[in-house]
């Protein structure tokens, strides 16, 4: 079991020739998706995918998990599809091909093309041909000293990495982090919702830096959980924070409110209510809101002030006579600082 293991897992490296044959055969079709899955995420757990194709046709869709890319006598529109149309003029060079810069050059400052591919040939191993390539020996002795060849057995290994869960629970949250730790250095308000699958480290949302959220997504896809972590992660870090719940109605976030009202300072508002609106002049009207036009009031009232014309349809005051605006009051700022959401 690797997972509690220190040992560190060997190096597997996965050879496909002719990748259109495997993607054109319709038996394999079950098998594209673990293929695809393989070059976007394989490199992480250990995992080398070296594939050869004689066109682009099929391929395109597999090529952005690849770091290193070659590429011989083809058109340049086909260029263009591996190297993600960063291809410059390339010119008739029969023989040759080009390749992907991924580490940037020693010496090279400022701005730098790390996609701008550069012309390559490519050369046997060993020969008898061309006196200054390798014997095959030679190559061979290269290759065990690269992978430290000892005993019947390449001595080199890849680095462990944690394996990520079908599912993050909480507890496999805190187990795969409990490996980060030391290592951890993000603001004391940040809030964690996840960890990256790569590194382990905490993906955080910063509520001093990111005052607006937008969580979107398919049904039954995690946004509500997001959400939960998020205001759970607020109580923890600013208990001293007030929360308000918009509903549309559909109570949908009553849950969330129930569950962190009595940690923090919630408010609710989700359903039509009558409600006693209190003027400047000390006169009082009742009125039934909705949800949204509740939220206006509210804000209204205690954090920012919105534009009277706007809110004279909810107090019921007269749009043309500006000296009715005067009524609706403007937000108590000193006695009600913003402290939340």
């Amino acid at each position: 079991n690797f997972r509690d293991s220190d040992e560190r897992l060997l190096h597997t490296t996965f050879l496909i020739d002719n990748v259109n044959a495997f993607i054109s055969e319709p038996r394999y079709l079950a098998y594209q998706e673990k293929l695809a899955k393989l070059c976007r995420d394989g490199l992480s757990k250990g995992i080398t995918i070296v594939m050869t194709a004689v066109d682009t046709k099929g391929i395109t869709s597999y090529l952005g998990g690849f770091k290193q890319k070659i590429a011989f006598e083809m058109p340049q529109d086909k260029y263009s599809e591996i190297f993600n149309g960063k291809v410059d003029v390339i010119g008739n060079n029969p023989g040759h091909g080009f390749a992907n810069v991924t580490v940037k050059p020693d010496g090279v400052t400022g701005t730098f093309r790390m996609n701008l591919p550069y012309e390559v040939q490519c050369t046997y191993p060993y020969g008898d041909n061309d006196s200054a390539r390798d014997t095959e020996s030679e190559f061979l002795q290269k290759v065990k000293d690269k992978f430290e060849y000892s005993d019947g057995q390449y001595v080199k290994r890849v680095k462990k990495y944690q394996t990520f869960p079908k599912e993050l629970t909480r507890s496999e949250y805190d187990y795969l982090l409990q490996h980060v730790k030391e290592n951890m250095d993000y603001a004391k308000t940040a809030i964690s919702v996840g960890l990256d699958y790569v590194d382990f480290y905490p993906v955080t949302l910063d509520f001093e830096h990111s005052q607006v959220v937008a969580i979107y997504g398919k049904k039954e896809f995690g946004k509500t959980n997001l959400l939960r972590l998020l205001m759970n992660g607020l109580c923890d870090k600013k208990p001293d924070a007030r929360v308000v719940f918009l509903d549309d109605g559909r109570n949908q976030l009553k849950p969330i409110y129930e569950s962190i009202n009595t940690q923090v300072d919630s408010v609710m508002i989700h359903q039509y209510e009558q409600v006693e609106l209190c003027f400047n002049d000390d006169t009082n009207k009742s009125k039934k809101l909705s949800p949204l036009q509740q939220f206006y009031v509210y804000l209204n009232e205690n954090y920012v002030t919105i534009d009277k014309r706007f809110l004279a349809g909810i107090y019921g005051v007269s749009k043309e006579l500006s000296k009715e605006f005067g009524k609706i009051p403007d937000c108590s700022l000193e006695q009600q600082p913003f402290t939340g959401l």
